[in-house]
C-alpha cells in the first residue's frame, strides 16, 4: 500500500479520503484556515510540523478548490 500511495495520486486521494471518515469531525468550511490545520495535524501526526508554512500551501489550494 505505501508503495503505491507514492506512486498514484488516485489511490493516494482514496486513501486520504478515508482517513478522514474516520475523524468524527466536521471538516472546516473554505476559507477556515486555522481549522483546516487542526483537521491536518489531527489526522495526518505530521512528525514534523511546519504551521508557518501553512497560510501560504493554503491558499494556494483554496484557489485552485475555488477554481
Amino acid at each position: 500500500v505505501f508503495d503505491a500511495i507514492e506512486r498514484d495520486q488516485v489511490f493516494a486521494c482514496a486513501f486520504a479520503r478515508l482517513l478522514l471518515w474516520t475523524d468524527a469531525r466536521r471538516l472546516p468550511e473554505l476559507g477556515d484556515q486555522s481549522g483546516a490545520w487542526d483537521c491536518y495535524d489531527w489526522n495526518w501526526r505530521p512528525g514534523q510540523p511546519h504551521p508557518e508554512t501553512w497560510p501560504k500551501f493554503y491558499q494556494q489550494a483554496l484557489k485552485f478548490v475555488q477554481g
